[in-house]
């Protein structure tokens, strides 16, 4: 069985609990907006910079992955 979400962490989002997105978030299914990081700053005393800082590390993370291939064949101009 799957794990409920908190309703507390629905409240950051001001929905019900059966519409609540946190899980998605959770999941990576859905991406922290800035609007859900402004909540979850707020709901939590976390900088908001964190959350969207959060949201790019996993972003850049993925499309590594993704482009991994097409990056590897990129020629370097400059000695790192």
């Amino acid at each position: 069985m799957a794990r409920q979400w908190p309703k507390t962490a629905c409240r950051v989002r001001q929905r019900s609990p059966k519409t609540c997105n946190s899980g998605e978030v959770v999941c990576g299914k859905r991406a922290i907006s800035i609007d859900t990081a402004l909540r979850l700053s707020k709901a939590l005393g976390v900088d908001d910079r964190f959350w969207i800082n959060v949201q790019i590390d996993y972003d850049l993370e993925v499309a590594r992955d993704l482009y991994a291939e097409a990056v590897a064949k990129v020629t370097t101009l400059v000695a790192s």
